[in-house]
């Protein structure tokens, strides 16, 4: 069962030169630095839309999750324009607590958020109308602005920090009036009260007497409610005091949680596994049942540090605890450098494909496996990259090129990654190219390629040479009330021909190591349906094959599916049923272990529980 399990994890293959693909790259990276420059502007009917939910402070709760969701990438937490994808971006994003987005009527935010301009995606199809305007009112919120209270019991005001708006002759003039009218009307409704009401009266007196002070005269806030009332309408606070409580309020925003430049996140994933597995051979059977929590396979706890330096510098890292053991999944310093351009050195996933990189995280791949023949090919590695986005009108590019130590060839004929100190003096270039044709970025096609020598300096595999190169699709398509997702990736794996040596009796022989592996894969998601349970429910399926060289020791055929039933606690937080069946049949007879014409079938139930934190 070992070698079962040992031929699932073998990953080799065959490929051309990319040259082509790097022409095209480099004259992609020579346009990166431009930017659109046209003024937004909506057509003047917008702004004579009005706004069905203008004042409701009600739906600020769910409009902040939305903003959250699709809008605080580019935008930041704060609206400023600073998120995390911001750097990538040819056109930086609006400040959308700034006075020109603010001075926006809500028409026309509505109308620039349903149409969208690149690099922002429309939202039309993607959130409801009033979604649109929950996100017009929550803009609203991010906006600058002082609201001057009548009472400030928190911080005590002292008469002197307290100046007239109009002319103090004019405040007396008008204190004096309001005063008589006032002891007026108390004269004719206490016209029967007793001494006590006169003596009120006396005061009042004394009042309007002091009103009509000289100009030195400073205000009196001691006075009765109905006065503090009329002055504190007509004030406004010391700018001096004013300048400490913004300091204060800048000081305390720096320190929320998600602002600090220490960050701590991460992801795990846990849960319970059923496993049959059946081996046939020669008509003979032998099956085997296990189940276990948390498999080895199937189990991750992953924290992930950031740091942030100034504005141009981010440091990662993210151990992981997996399957009893203690790794790294990466270890990198990022630079940007300008908008659309990263630089980044360390330990980092290789821009090989879609999947390995941006989907393999529990909390985002729609199933509790990832496909087999995918993942961990090839290998995250030491080195250097680039990486950003290009505008192209409505259409939009982005880029990711590595240098890094490569990977190291073993006497069976797979391949491992070399680590931190290279096995020769050759480095391995690997490149991706993603294209998004449609303005509202639903669909996005890209090619990947690599090459490098993988043999070790002085062996007989000195100049044995690897070539990859992978095709992968995602899309997003919104066919209301469902949402449905495609994704597929494609891998081709080509190392260059070496004798190698049979276990069996120590001889030498060779074979074609070309490796191939794919898989498509769909889910649908009532994501716009008004039942606030069924729309968090998505089905998921997924055809998948990995076929290893013919007469190698790992050499298979290997096609399996898998279905699973979703359900999204949260848009980082899901609990998944998956069945898979996997069939493995050998197609080598090197192997002695594994006898040519062995066939194992394994079918597994999985309850699994990922979240994003």
């Amino acid at each position: 069962m070992n070698k079962i399990k040992k031929i699932k994890e073998k990953k080799t293959g065959k490929i051309s030169s990319f040259f082509v693909i790097f022409l095209f790259m480099s004259f992609f990276i020579n346009n990166v630095s431009k930017a659109q420059s046209k003024t937004w502007a909506a057509p003047k009917e917008a702004d004579n839309v009005k706004n069905p939910l203008a004042g409701n402070a009600e739906i600020l709760k769910n409009a902040k999750v939305i903003y959250t969701s699709y809008c605080t990438p580019c935008h930041g937490n704060k609206g400023k324009g600073d998120g995390v994808a911001a750097a990538g971006l040819a056109t930086k994003p609006a400040d959308h607590s700034s006075d020109h987005v603010q001075m926006h009527t809500d028409g026309t935010l509505y109308w620039m958020i349903t149409q969208g301009r690149a690099p922002m995606p429309s939202y039309k199809t993607t959130l409801t109308n009033n979604q649109r305007w929950e996100l017009v009112n929550y803009i609203r919120t991010l906006g600058k602005s002082i609201s001057i209270v009548k009472k400030v019991k928190p911080i005590p005001i002292q008469p002197k920090q307290l100046k007239t708006i109009q002319s103090k002759k004019d405040t007396t003039k008008s204190d004096i009036t309001k005063t008589e009218k006032t002891k007026a009307d108390a004269t004719k409704a206490d016209a029967t009260k007793t001494d006590t009401t006169k003596a009120d009266a006396t005061k009042t007196d004394t009042t309007k007497a002091d009103a009509t002070k000289t100009d030195t005269t400073e205000v009196d806030v001691t006075k009765t409610d109905a006065a503090t009332n009329s002055i504190a309408q007509q004030t406004v606070v010391d700018s001096s005091l004013l300048n400490r409580i913004d300091a204060l309020e800048k000081q305390m925003d720096n320190k929320k949680s998600g602002e600090e430049h220490f960050m701590i996140v991460g992801l795990a994933t846990f849960g319970f596994v059923n496993n049959k597995t059946t081996n046939t051979f020669n008509g003979v059977k032998q099956v085997t049942k296990t189940n276990s929590l948390a498999d080895a396979d199937h189990y991750e706890f992953s924290p992930m540090f950031l740091w942030r330096h100034g504005k141009k510098f981010l440091m990662e890292f993210e151990p992981s605890y997996t399957g009893g053991q203690l790794g790294v999944n990466w270890a990198d310093v990022s630079y940007f450098a300008a908008p659309g351009v990263i630089l980044r050195a360390g330990y980092f996933v290789l821009p090989f494909g879609f999947y390995g990189k941006h989907l393999a995280a529990g909390w985002i791949t729609k199933l509790a496996t990832d496909p087999f023949g995918i993942t961990g090919l090839p290998p995250s590695d030491f080195g250097v990259e680039m990486e950003g986005g290009i505008q192209a009108g409505n259409m939009k590019w982005n880029y990711d090129v590595s240098l890094t130590n490569g990977m190291q060839l073993l006497g069976d004929g797979t391949l491992q990654g070399a680590g931190v100190t290279d096995n020769n003096k050759n480095k391995t270039l690997t490149a991706r190219i993603g294209w998004l044709p449609f303005s509202n970025s639903s669909v996005e096609l890209g090619v990947s390629g690599l090459t490098g020598k993988v043999g070790d300096a002085g062996s007989n595999f000195a100049n044995v040479k690897a070539d990859m190169y992978a095709f992968d699709l995602n899309m997003v398509e919104n066919i209301r009330p469902f949402q449905l997702n495609i994704k597929g990736q494609y891998n081709f794996v080509n190392i260059g021909r070496a004798d190698y040596v049979k276990p069996s009796d120590s001889s030498t022989y060779s074979f074609t190591n070309h490796t191939t592996s794919g898989f498509i894969q769909a889910s649908l998601r009532p994501s716009f349906s008004t039942n606030s349970i069924l729309k968090n429910f998505e089905l998921a399926g997924r055809y998948g094959n990995f076929t290893t060289p013919k007469n190698s020791i790992s050499g298979a055929k290997q096609n399996g599916w898998a279905f699973g039933l979703d359900y999204w606690l949260t848009w980082r937080t899901v609990v998944k049923f998956t069945y898979e069946a996997i069939k493995i049949s050998n197609n080598s007879g090197i192997n002695t272990d594994v006898p040519l014409g062995f066939v194992s079938q394994s079918n597994s139930m999985y309850l699994q529980f990922a979240i994003q934190l």
